[in-house]
């Protein structure tokens, strides 16, 4: 998952080098410069900026640079299912409340290009965690937890009563069963902490929806309150992906 100071630095730098905003401040320099129109050269910048402000707020910037650091999924919708059911909730409930979110924004009269612009990162990142989530589902629904204990528990009862040859075969065996047994129970711990943190995000979603419906009628506190919620949200989402990380320490890869 790309990092989102990395994707607000990337914006700034498409903010600032995007040639049409560099074009129309260096044309109007230039006419300032050749006919000696010296109000002019102080404009140049003050256009400049403004563009680049503009493109920086942009909501449709902000979908390139998030759409540039991922690799290609399918669009948030109900054109995208997941194979576990309760993975395929979260992300529908995600995607109701991405819609209902759009929605708000769409008939607000206050500015919310900063909004679109997160939900955008917001979003595209619980994707992600889906997908993440669903090859640990992928990899749990290969393995019988249950019968490689038995088996576990059959081998070593055989090495304890193996001549001293085989013993240290059969050690290796228990220990790679153990250690099956050991990624199997913490994948498991993951897929339950990202159930349970993904409903907490879904809530502040809508949390969200809520304070943008207050900013399009004019509460003047909503803009900030818009911006904590999705502050909010976004550390939730890291919380996620964090648990969703391998342990440094596992030596084995459910992938």
């Amino acid at each position: 998952m790309a990092s989102r100071d990395a994707q607000i630095r990337e914006l700034e730098i498409r903010a600032l080098t995007k040639p049409l905003n560099l074009l129309l401040g260096a044309v109007i320099a230039a006419v300032g410069l050749a006919f000696g129109l010296w109000p002019l050269l102080v404009l140049a910048p003050v256009v400049y900026l403004t563009l680049a402000g503009t493109t920086f707020w942009s909501a449709e910037e902000a979908r390139k640079v998030v759409e540039s650091g991922r690799e290609p999924v399918a669009a948030l919708g109900d054109d995208a299912t997941f194979d576990d059911p309760q993975i395929d909730d979260v992300y529908r409930e995600a995607a109701l409340e991405e819609a209902r979110i759009r929605e708000a924004v769409s008939q607000s009269p206050a500015p919310t290009d900063e909004v679109q612009a997160e939900l955008i990162g917001l979003t595209d990142d619980l994707r992600s965690l889906c997908i993440r989530a669903q090859r640990i589902s992928d990899y749990l629904g290969t393995v019988d937890a249950v019968e490689v204990r038995k088996r576990r528990d059959r081998v070593a009862k055989e090495r304890d009563q193996a001549d001293g040859d085989l013993r240290p075969t059969l050690d290796r065996t228990v220990g790679a069963l153990d250690e099956q047994l050991e990624t199997v129970a913490t994948l498991e711990g993951q897929l339950r902490r990202f159930h349970a943190e993904t409903r907490a995000v879904i809530g502040q979603l809508g949390s969200i929806r809520g304070q943008v419906v207050r900013l399009s009628v004019g509460e003047a506190d909503a803009s900030a309150r818009v911006r904590e919620q999705l502050t909010a949200a976004r550390d939730q989402v890291n919380v996620i992906a964090t648990a969703l990380e391998p342990d440094p320490e596992s030596r084995s890869d459910p992938d």
